[in-house]
């Protein structure tokens, strides 16, 4: 046992040669780098002020190039009135969207969406209010389907009265059984519920309770626009059938909850749960009216989270 251990430490003469020379190279190695700080030359010594004046330089650098580039990105922009019920992708990419959010509007489209009024846009849910206040102007939304809608119907109605036949009247005294009102709280609804709903069916039921849960519940009852694939007028097909009841939401603790759990609500950014951390380390947040002073929430921002916040 003892010979064959000692086969491990017994070495001929290149080889040991070999670990000699190794060992002067580690050694070396260490020097050089021991050796550096005092090899290179600090170009500005121990002045403080010189300091000062290299790092207001490098940033200034900094901030030229990122300035040059945001520049470069919006010179490469276009502007002009649109209709997004169809538009080509390329138009979309002229107006500033980027592939990811050309391709999460062209599968809403897929999916039988449809663009009724300019406020439809801000349900797509990659793109953000800024960008929405941008386009906004030039949004033009064309009205042919509504009256093409009504036009059909008109033409169905006057299918049914065949000429020469009077039509039957003796079931007109008969007075006609009264739908029964129902009014359904979304924030406690469950799916079966939501399927008593005029258009809703099991997907629309599904999609609007999961929402609820992610954004801890609906304090408007136009948040349905937001619901993937929802859009005016199937909410106006319910609205007087649905009602919320905003005591049942559950608020953000943007004093106490961790990273990850304000970051997960749709409506704070990464931005946005930076900057509550930034200020969290300087104190607590003591009033909600603080919110209108952060950098990234504008007034759109700060009424959609308001009924979410809360300092306790």
């Amino acid at each position: 046992m003892l010979n064959d251990l000692k086969k491990f430490f017994i070495y001929n003469k290149s080889e040991r040669r070999g670990i000699f020379i190794l060992m002067i190279l580690i050694l070396f190695v260490l020097l050089i780098n021991l050796s550096l700080p005092y090899l290179i030359e600090n170009p500005a010594g121990n002045d403080p002020a010189l300091i000062a004046r290299l790092d207001s330089f490098l940033l200034q650098e900094s901030l030229k190039d990122s300035l040059l580039s945001a520049k470069e990105e919006t010179d490469s922009i276009v502007y002009f009135q649109f209709d997004p019920n169809g538009l080509p992708a390329e138009k979309w990419k002229n107006l500033g969207l980027s592939i990811k959010q050309i391709r999460v509007i062209k599968n809403y489209e897929k999916a039988g969406g449809k663009f009724y009024r300019k406020e439809d846009l801000k349900k797509i849910y990659s793109i953000s209010e800024e960008m929405y206040d941008r386009l906004e102007p030039y949004i033009a939304i064309e009205k042919n389907f509504t009256h093409k809608t009504k036009e059909n119907t008109k033409a169905i109605s006057n299918k049914k009265k065949a000429p020469g036949i009077k039509k039957d009247t003796s079931m007109r005294d008969q007075k006609k059984p009264a739908k029964k009102q129902i009014m359904i709280e979304l924030n406690t609804a469950d799916s079966g519920q939501l399927l008593h709903l005029y258009g809703i069916g099991p997907v629309f039921a599904s999609r609007i309770i999961k929402y609820c849960e992610l954004i801890g519940g609906y304090f408007s009852t136009d948040q349905l626009l937001e619901v993937y694939g929802f859009d005016s007028i199937r909410l106006d097909g319910i609205i007087d059938q649905i009602h919320v009841d905003t005591t049942k939401i559950k608020k953000v603790r943007v004093n106490y909850h961790e990273f990850e759990e304000i970051l997960r609500h749709p409506y704070f950014s990464y931005e946005l749960t930076r900057e509550i951390f930034q200020h969290r380390e300087m104190g607590l947040i003591q009033n909600l009216d603080e919110f209108r002073n952060f950098k990234t929430v504008n007034d759109s921002l700060f009424q959609k989270i308001i009924p979410y916040l809360s300092l306790e």
